[in-house]
Formats: C-alpha cells, structure tokens, sequence
C-alpha cells in the first residue's frame, strides 16, 4: 500500500479533516527517515507508513497513527520541530516508544511476565503500546532477513510478551496475526500442517458457514433482530494450541469456524441463545457468558456450541454492536468510545 492508498484508508477510518495532519507526517517521517535503510533493504519511512496502516486498520485513535508515522524520528529530527507542528502529545507517544526499547535494554533477564507487567505499570498512556504492538508486527512480517536464530529469539518473544500485551489490551486484529507469523517462525511444520488442512477444508467449512446463517436467520425471524451474521475462522495458533495444550488432533476440532451474530441489545443476545438452545443440542460445557462475567480485558459476548441435525458442530458467538467492535480493537475502540 503506498502513501495515496494510505491517506484514502485514513479517509474511510476519520474522514476527511484528519487528512492534512496525516500528510503532515508522511512528509516529515520521509524527511528525516526516508533514506534511513533497515536489513530488509526497505526504509524506516517505508516501515513506518505500514505501521501507520496497521493502526488505522485497527481504529485507533488519529494521534496514535501519527506517532506511527514518526516514531524513530527523533533520533534524526529535532523534538523541538516534533512539538512544534504536531504538539506535545504526539511528542510524548514517541518519546515514549522509544522508552520501551531502554527498558528492555536495562532488564535483559527479565521474565516475560515481569517485563509485560513493567510496560503495562511503566507507560500508563497505553497508545505507546499500540504503536510498539503494531512496529512488532510488521517487523515479524520481513524478519526472514535475520539469522535464524535471531527469528526465533525474536518470535518466542513475540509470544511470551507482545501477544499477550495484545490480548490484554483486546488488539484481536493484531494479536492474531503476531501468534501465527511467530508460530511460522518457530514451528513450521505445524504452522504448515494446519494451513495446509484448512485450505483443503475450505470449501467444507464455507458450505457450513452459509448453512448456519441460514438457519440462525431463520429462527430469529419475527423474534430478534439481526444485524449481521459473519463466519470467522479461527486463526492458526489458536488451533495449534488446542492440538498442543488439550491433545485434540487437527482433524477431531469441529469448531474450526465461529459464527458471529449481531443483534441490537445486550437483551437480544440472550434471547437469541435461548431460542438456539430449544431448537439444537448443546455442547457441554461450552456455554461462556462473557457479558455477566467479562474477560479480564473486558471482552464481552455469548459463546455456545451447537450440534446441528446434520451431525456436525459449530461454535456461535453472540453479541451487540459495540461487543463486537471492541473483540476486534479492544482499547482503541475504549479510547474513541470515551474520546481521549
């Protein structure tokens, strides 16, 4: 995505008065970072434009993509002409993430533990995170470039301490994607493994995505409105773990899709799960409620899963508007919501 593409994804997120403070720093960041080489051969400015794509994708607040764009650039520009067209505040977020990197060089032993909560207790403005999270990810996208066992000291870290800050922080879109790059890197075999058994299984799991809304559709009619039905397949590690942690092999997980349903209200959810609970058999023991007892990093929604009169299973997950913005961008949806 280049810097045209850029600006129209930040025009679809904001609209169109963010635009100028966003070009703003694409100049600046060129200015200073665009002849600034890394291993891979691309430049910091060229880094720093996917990072920025990576937070308006995830919706994160105009001034965090900002500091998305410049972060770095202090080491080679001024913090006085920093403060001066992009304001104290974006000039704290990238002193900030530069801050992170000091941490880690004065606690090398440090458990992974111990480090993510000094980052959490450290930078209490966690839109450093975001950025740092976002960095991290595109990172893991080009770090075939590095020695091998580089890529795997770098990945285990990935896994220890940035995906769990992720998930802490409920950034599903970028946790996700930094578990599976990671686990390519430090277990290709199982990372192939499952990729390979979910492209051969593709057609099976769409044919059953398409029957399920069907029939949720169906059974809401006249009773609960809804808004939106999505299938989403469950990302690669997550599968990996259940193989690993629970023993379940590859071709014995039935709930390799989740059906997502959204309807108005918190009311609606339970009445949906009702009505879904009379016409199929349940799985026992998959029923959560994460509205009455929220996650520790406040997600919220139904899951339940289902035996359909085909034999098969699916996993449904059910939940309001703003549940679901927030499983998706987790703090960045808090920090809009709330308008910090």
């Amino acid at each position: 995505m280049n810097e045209q593409e850029f600006l129209e994804l930040c025009k679809q997120q904001y609209g169109t008065s963010h635009l100028p403070i966003f070009q703003s720093a694409l100049e600046f960041s060129k200015r200073y970072l665009g002849e600034v080489k890394r291993l891979s051969g691309d430049s910091f400015f060229d880094h720093n434009v996917r990072v920025a794509i990576i937070l308006a994708d995830s919706k994160v607040s105009p001034e965090v993509v900002v500091a998305g764009l410049l972060h770095g650039v202090t080491r080679y520009g001024p913090e006085k002409e920093v403060e001066e067209i992009f304001g104290k505040e974006t000039l704290a977020l990238l002193k900030g993430v530069e801050e992170i990197k000091l941490v880690k060089s004065k606690n090398p032993l440090l458990e992974a533990e111990a480090l993510r909560r000094i980052l959490l207790t450290t930078f209490r403005d966690v839109r450093i995170i975001f950025v740092k999270l976002a960095a991290k990810l595109d990172n893991l996208r080009t770090i075939q470039v590095l020695p091998t066992d580089d890529q795997k000291r770098i990945a285990q870290e990935v896994l220890e301490v940035y995906a769990p800050l992720a998930n802490r922080l409920g950034l599903e879109k970028i946790k996700n994607p930094l578990e599976d790059l990671a686990l390519q890197v430090l277990n290709p075999e199982k990372y192939q493994e499952i990729t390979k058994f979910l492209e051969q299984s593709r057609e099976q799991q769409e044919t059953l995505v398409t029957e399920v809304i069907q029939l949720v559709k169906s059974l809401a009619a006249g009773n609960v409105e809804i808004i939106k039905v999505k299938g989403r397949s469950k990302h690669i590690y997550s599968i990996y773990k259940k193989m690993t942690q629970r023993k379940v092999p590859l071709q014995e997980q039935y709930d390799l899709t989740a059906i997502r349903v959204i309807v108005p209200e918190v009311k609606d959810c339970y009445t949906l799960l009702g009505l879904l609970h009379e016409k199929f058999e349940q799985v026992e023991g998959r029923l959560k409620d994460y509205i009455a007892n929220p996650k520790p990093n406040f997600y919220r929604s139904l899951h339940t899963a289902l035996k359909l009169p085909n034999g098969k299973f699916v996993e449904i997950q059910i939940r309001t508007p703003e549940m679901d913005e927030f499983a998706e961008e987790g703090l960045a949806a808090h920090w809009r919501y709330k308008g910090l």
